[in-house]
């Protein structure tokens, strides 16, 4: 009966355990920006994706973003 017990209580544990929210982290990087605008991604989308981040991991300075533009669509210049 007490094995029996503990078991439940084991297994509602982990059932919590797994059923709490995960953290997950929302970083993009400007890597990550370069290969979607070298892919041809949609600026639209690419936006989306810096407006929905964390922005902790990405790097505004003017190099930066100069290798961002250099990674865009040629086109758009």
């Amino acid at each position: 009966m007490l094995l029996r017990i503990a078991a439940m209580v084991l297994l509602y544990s982990l059932c919590a355990v797994i059923a709490l929210p995960q953290s997950v982290s929302n970083q993009v990087t400007n890597a990550d920006i370069a290969k979607m605008l070298k892919a041809g991604v949609d600026p639209k989308v690419v936006k989306w994706v810096i407006e929905n981040s964390d922005g902790k991991a990405l790097d505004a300075s003017l190099g930066a973003l100069q290798a961002l533009k250099g990674a865009g669509d040629p086109r758009q210049s």
